[in-house]
């Protein structure tokens, strides 16, 4: 019998993925806001858990060429980021505009 999967082991396998698209992980201490992404048409947006990542979960996802993004000054909820974080983007390179 496999034993199950760890968190730590589905971090690693999801970084490990080949993706075209440009992972932009959110992060309250990321180096620039989500607003100074470039426009693009293929992006995965990583969202954090309830606590956030930890130190090392952002350094691997940095070393697998992730974008560490912010959100503005506040801190989402796990359930209200992503919807915050596709209204930005849409608003600056979708059709809301």
């Amino acid at each position: 019998m496999s034993q199950p999967l760890t968190h730590l082991s589905r971090w690693n396998a999801f970084l490990a993925q080949d993706k075209k698209a440009t992972r932009l992980l959110l992060e309250p201490g990321g180096e620039q806001s989500l607003t100074a992404a470039r426009a693009l048409t293929d992006i995965e947006l990583i969202i954090g858990p309830e606590g956030g990542f930890s130190e090392r979960e952002v350094g691997q996802a940095r070393a697998s060429n992730c974008e560490i993004m912010r959100l503005g000054p506040r801190i989402f909820r796990t359930e209200t980021a992503p919807v915050a974080a596709l209204a930005v983007l849409q608003f600056l390179y979708g059709d809301l505009s």
